[in-house]
């Protein structure tokens, strides 16, 4: 009787399963009642159980010449012949060839969950070929399987992108253009898709961002102070309820930036500045 009374009690059923040690002990108390699975995949719940248990390193992969690959799903290609694109919630994107000067093709494989599936292959996207970034969804509730970013910027003082989405099987094309103030000098493979928006770093002092509901470019500049001085020493990262982080290394500190990209003129914020040695 004491047992059903405090299982029986919310707030204490809450209390025990924030308890729990490890993911996977929560996904097993989920299954035992539509009850226990109500609390335990709250979004509250959830964001509270992560805050207290950050994120193991379930794996990595590592691009380089003479780098010994671990037994995986890339065995089923020659050396060099695959190159990670992106990784979100256990899958992979990838690209390979059935030889090392083959034509690209696309796929995405989930090793963990699903170790016997192999690889789901891509349609071939529209041209050209080289794109310069292929991302994976990044909000469990969007059906698109990858969005592939294509880049152009001969203009110097212009910037156009298209953007394909790949949905039920089928390719669709978006395109956006606009006028710089200074031409971009670089653009790193460093983009970010995260809240329907695309961002990408400008070696020349400025972010490129793209609305793809709206399909259109705007600029945001760095913070003052901040600069691109080598691949690695700037990195933008996603947050929640629409914050953009900036992640900026100069000499012996990393500086946080934020910025809330929902909001019209807002600015960045430093949020932390913390010594690198």
């Amino acid at each position: 009787m004491a047992t059903s009374k405090v299982l029986g009690d919310d707030d204490l059923l809450g209390e025990i399963l924030i308890r729990l040690d490890s993911p996977t002990s929560l996904v097993r108390a989920a299954l035992v009642s539509k009850r226990w699975l109500r609390h335990a995949s709250h979004r509250d719940f959830l964001r509270r159980f992560c805050g207290l248990r950050p994120p193991r390193l379930l794996g990595f992969f590592v691009t380089g010449d003479w780098v010994p690959r671990p037994d995986s799903v890339f065995d089923a290609f020659p050396e060099f012949s695959s190159y990670v694109w992106d990784c979100r919630n256990g899958r992979v994107l990838f690209d390979f060839s059935e030889t090392v000067f083959g034509i690209r093709r696309f796929g995405v494989s989930d090793p963990l969950r699903y170790p016997d599936r192999g690889v789901t292959e891509f349609p071939p996207p529209p041209p050209p070929m080289g794109p310069h970034a292929m991302l994976l969804p990044d909000d469990e509730h969007d059906d698109a399987s990858c969005y592939r970013v294509d880049i152009d910027t001969r203009g110097r003082r212009r910037v156009s992108a298209q953007v394909s989405v790949l949905r039920s099987g089928a390719w669709t094309v978006l395109s956006a253009w606009t006028k710089l103030d200074r031409p971009p000098d670089r653009i790193p493979k460093l983009t970010l898709l995260a809240g329907g928006k695309l961002y990408m770093v400008a070696v020349a002092g400025y972010i490129i961002c793209m609305d793809l509901a709206a399909a259109s470019l705007f600029v945001v500049e760095y913070p003052e102070g901040v600069a691109y001085e080598y691949y690695g020493n700037l990195v933008l990262c996603r947050g929640d309820n629409s914050v953009l982080y900036l992640f900026h290394v100069k000499g012996d500190r990393l500086s946080v930036w934020l910025r809330r990209m929902d909001e019209h003129g807002a600015e960045w914020v430093l949020r932390d500045t913390v010594p690198s040695l």
